[in-house]
């Protein structure tokens, strides 16, 4: 019997262990995914574009268009959630700032008005980006891997003793 209980413990230890390996691979995942609806991009001309809403030439701070072909028009600047003055204040800044080419603190200078900007939209405003589930499960697993780490190293203590 006890043979029966301590491979149930043990099956247990691990599907805990195993489990919570996933989880907070998941969960950590989650966490460190970057939303990049206001992230700025900084690229040169001609440069693959990326996963950010606005992307900025480090040449001149002028928009870049990402696409197939050449745009009959600039690109526009639409923020999500941002008023137009705040779309303006951001493009004025950029190219007040990369008149001469971006440099690092210019670009930190850029992201930081986005940011503040950012800051006042309203979550109902905000684009959803989906993710595959909360990620404060990287704690529950964190939580389980212990457990399962724990009930093993005293299964084996047990084990050792006799």
């Amino acid at each position: 019997m006890r043979v029966v209980l301590a491979l149930i413990a043990g099956l247990g230890c691990v599907a805990l262990l195993t489990g919570g390996f996933v989880l907070g691979l998941v969960g950590f995942a989650e966490l460190n995914s970057d939303n990049q609806t206001y992230k700025v991009e900084f690229k040169h001309s001609g440069d693959e574009c990326g996963g950010g809403t606005l992307r900025l030439d480090l040449e001149d701070g002028s928009p870049l268009y990402c696409g197939v072909g050449r745009p009959i028009s600039p690109p526009e600047v639409s923020l999500p959630g941002f008023t137009p003055e705040q779309n303006q204040k951001v493009l004025r800044l950029a190219g007040e700032l990369g008149s001469s080419g971006l440099t690092a603190t210019e670009q930190r200078e850029i992201q930081n008005q986005v940011d503040g900007f950012a800051a006042t939209v309203p979550d109902t405003v905000r684009p959803d980006h989906p993710s595959i589930g909360d990620p404060n499960i990287a704690w529950l697993g964190v939580g389980m891997f212990l457990a399962g780490a724990v009930g093993l190293i005293l299964m084996n203590r047990a084990g050792t003793r006799r």
